[in-house]
């Protein structure tokens, strides 16, 4: 299917993109971004693993996602991971001269990655709903549905 409820599917994809490079935008012109506001572009917690291993912290930098259509009221929305970074510890503060990726300019960390990780993909089955406000037609994707 290319379109749903009368939107084109590369419209879909457009807009995803464009709000992808609005959060890349965000999360390289401030120290202090909104998490929310960036999490298209990269996502960063602290995992506590049981008994003796300690904390972890990752650093996940995401390509544009993009919308496959399986029928009139789902699709799957896809994530490109570009990187992945495991760091031992949960210390986000500590910056050094050194960039690490090309997403963020601000953000360096002090240690060299445990893991790096390159090119995955997350998909999740998403519910698309028509939206029509006037004589305009849109589709929200409902994360809260996968």
């Amino acid at each position: 299917m290319d379109e749903i409820h009368g939107v084109s599917l590369e419209a879909i994809n457009g807009a995803l993109s464009s709000k992808w490079l609005k959060a890349i935008m965000d999360a390289d012109t401030s120290e202090t971004a909104d998490h929310g506001a960036i999490c298209l572009a990269e996502y960063k917690s602290t995992w506590t693993a049981l008994r003796d291993r300690g904390d972890v912290q990752f650093w996940v930098k995401f390509g544009a996602p993009k919308l496959k259509i399986l029928c009139k009221k789902e699709g799957i929305l896809c994530f490109k991971i570009d990187e992945l970074l495991v760091f031992d510890g949960h210390d986000f503060t500590v910056y050094v001269n050194r960039p690490i990726s090309h997403h963020s300019n601000i953000e360096y960390f002090n240690s060299t990655p445990k893991q790096v990780y390159k090119d995955w993909g997350i998909a999740a089955i998403v519910e698309l709903i028509k939206k029509v406000n006037g004589t305009t037609t849109s589709v929200e994707i409902d994360m809260k549905s996968t």
